[in-house]
């Protein structure tokens, strides 16, 4: 069904085009910076029905194709995982624009709330059921790791995300890794630029928070923090961003002996193993985590299952369950309401995929209580809030006759078009509705930065939220502090790198520090350090360049000749002149060569040494007419080669 707004619409009562309206969406379980999660049923024939998670894009960022191949990426490498301890994804499509991914649903809870709610009854998760957790993501993720393609090659699939938000227990104990949005796999192109890390500070192994570029080994450091934090019941990093990423890099944290101090040895050692600050002194595999786990169990007489896991959850959250089960009711469709709480009629039971409603829908939910201040004011004042804090979030700016047609689609809300009346113009720009909407955003900047989504994704990063802020609030201290921590983020991250001497890595880093401060001294001090340190060893390259053409080392051996140090020079400093002019004197040098062979009917030296100068240069003229020369008849080459020695005679 199309509405009016060409917004296609999921009705319940129309099975017939399976195709795409299969899926009815039942609510809104959350909404992240790229793609929002409804719980949602799969309809079939003769009255079947499947519940299940629909994760779909944001409209506001379909267009971003960076975006959508990542999302696409996402539903490939999921639809790849099969193993019972990894949500399963059942279908992937796009509808009207907007591509969506269909999932497992999971009936529980996270590993966060099951951590924190342990917490508020006085208690943790416990050593042997937190071993058991482990053991089970353990399995999951050797899987993945280990996982080859149909031409017996391997993936390399990493997580890098593994978050007691990615680990979900189920009401039946069982345990399931989930979101594997931010993997990274040799199935596709590496999409992730240079100095964008992925993944949540507080959960990262310190080579991922460093160099990016990580291995299995990434993932098991991040097992350990869970494994350290079930087992004491604290957060095993602790502290603001900049503390939070100092001690992420040196792994800075309370030993667990001191946390537990009659925790088993063996335990401790096993979780010192996944937390070795080297990667190359942690578990090669969570195989071998695995393996050591279950040794353990043997050797204690420990039989840990699913059981516990289901006593643990009822236990805990006995009072949730009951509440939940309850959501699951087939005719919960039937229940839904209008936003003036009347049941929608039989013509109106619809759910709009992709629409600014569901949007405007989780606004109002995630200013918490602020948004119940909203329900006693009058209908249409609401309606003009609501509108007001969507337009911020969507970057669109109030217009004196914005009408409601486009925000809220009348099939959905009943609303009908009106214009916003003169007396409520000051309402939408009231200092009270903007402070609530850089409240809002200077939250997400926050929440950005914890995960150090620093200045990318565009459409989600602490940057842009903080510039976002700026624009409403050009003196907001807090927004000023987040772009100063920012720039010291990144100083950091260069620090890290100059003193590995990757001077490249170090450079980039520093670039988008100051494309978000321009005056930041740390990043300038950084950046004359590292034009002193190029300078030098370009000087020391140059020098080697000229002692190796000096010794006719022009393009052999590979790594000791001219042509490998320019560009080794190149790299460094690219476009240099210096370049260009050692890499024409080369290309001469051939070209003299191969000249010469010609004149001596040598053709095999000339081919090769045409073929040697055409690879340092290869638009050089004097090459490109030997090599057309060479080409030439036997005759042809003999008249030409004697053309070539007489040449001298008449210049």
């Amino acid at each position: 069904m199309i509405s009016e707004s060409g917004i296609r619409q999921l009705k319940v009562t129309d099975k017939t085009d399976q195709s795409y309206n299969k899926y009815v969406l039942l609510d809104l379980i959350g909404t992240g910076g790229m793609a929002e999660v409804y719980r949602a049923k799969l309809i079939g024939q003769r009255g079947f029905e499947k519940p299940l998670v629909i994760k779909q894009l944001l409209a506001e960022v379909a267009g971003n194709a960076e975006v959508v191949e990542n999302f696409i990426d996402e539903a490939r490498l999921a639809a790849l995982l099969q193993h019972e301890n990894i949500a399963c994804v059942y279908d992937f499509g796009e509808q009207d624009g907007s591509y969506f991914i269909a999932m497992e649903y999971l009936f529980g809870k996270d590993l966060h709330s099951v951590m924190g709610q342990a917490k508020s009854s006085g208690g943790t998760v416990g050593v042997s059921l937190s071993l058991y957790i482990v053991a089970q993501i353990c399995a999951g993720m050797d899987y993945a790791h280990t996982l080859i393609d149909m031409q017996q090659q391997p993936l390399h699939i990493i997580h890098r995300d593994l978050t007691p938000h990615n680990v979900f227990l189920t009401y039946e104990g069982k345990i399931k890794i989930i979101d594997f949005g931010v993997a990274q796999a040799e199935l596709f192109d590496n999409r992730t630029r240079a100095g964008v890390i992925k993944g949540k500070v507080s959960y990262m192994s310190p080579e991922q928070l460093i160099e990016g570029d990580v291995d299995a080994r990434s993932d098991i450091f991040s097992i350990g923090i869970l494994l350290y934090e079930m087992l004491s019941g604290v957060r095993m990093y602790q502290g603001d961003t900049a503390t939070l990423i100092r001690k992420c890099i040196n792994v800075e944290y309370l030993p667990i002996e001191e946390v537990l101090q009659d925790l088993d040895p063996a335990v401790c050692e096993i979780l010192h193993k996944a937390l070795e600050k080297d990667k190359e002194d942690r578990y090669k595999s969570c195989g071998e985590m695995l393996d050591d786990i279950n040794d353990y169990f043997f050797k204690q007489g420990l039989r840990p299952s699913n059981k516990e896991v289901k006593i643990l959850l009822f236990d805990l959250f006995r009072a949730d369950y009951e509440t939940e089960i309850q959501r699951l009711v087939p005719d919960e469709i039937a229940k839904t309401t209008t936003t003036t709480g009347e049941p929608l009629g039989d013509d109106d039971k619809t759910v709009i995929v992709g629409s600014p409603y569901a949007k405007i829908r989780f606004v109002n939910k995630i200013m918490g209580s602020r948004g119940a201040l909203l329900v006693g004011l009058p209908t249409v004042i609401s309606v003009v809030v609501l509108v007001v804090v969507y337009m911020v979030f969507t970057g669109s700016r109030a217009t004196k006759n914005a009408t409601f047609a486009g925000i809220f689609p009348q099939s959905v809300v009943n609303i009908q078009p009106l214009l916003v009346p003169v007396e409520l113009e000051k309402e939408i720009n009231d200092e009270d509705i903007m402070a609530r909407a850089v409240e809002i955003l200077l939250g997400k900047a926050e929440k950005a930065l914890a995960e150090n989504k620093l200045t990318v994704p565009r459409g989600d990063s602490a940057f842009t939220y903080y510039k976002n802020v700026l624009e409403l609030d050009p003196e907001n201290s807090a927004a000023r502090d987040g772009m100063g921590t920012i720039a010291e983020m990144y100083a950091i991250a260069a620090e890290k790198k100059l003193s590995e001497n990757d001077v490249r890595a170090a450079g980039e880093r520093i670039k988008k520090g100051l494309g978000v401060m321009a005056t930041n001294v740390r990043l300038l001090t950084l950046q004359r350090q590292i034009a002193h340190r190029e300078q030098a060893e370009i000087d020391a390259l140059l020098a080697k360049a000229k002692i190796a053409f000096a010794a006719n080392r022009y393009t052999r051996p590979a790594a000791n000749c001219a042509y490998h140090y320019y560009q080794a020079i190149n790299r460094i400093r690219p476009g240099s002149l210096a370049v260009k002019k050692g890499l024409l004197a080369i290309a001469d040098r051939y070209a003299r060569m191969g000249d010469k062979a010609l004149q001596n009917l040598n053709l095999t030296k000339a081919r090769r040494v045409v073929a040697l100068g055409l690879g340092v240069m290869p638009q050089h003229p004097g090459l490109l007419e030997l090599q057309d020369d060479l080409q030439k008849s036997k005759p042809a080459i003999f008249v030409k080669g004697l053309i070539r020695s007489l040449r001298p005679l008449f210049q």
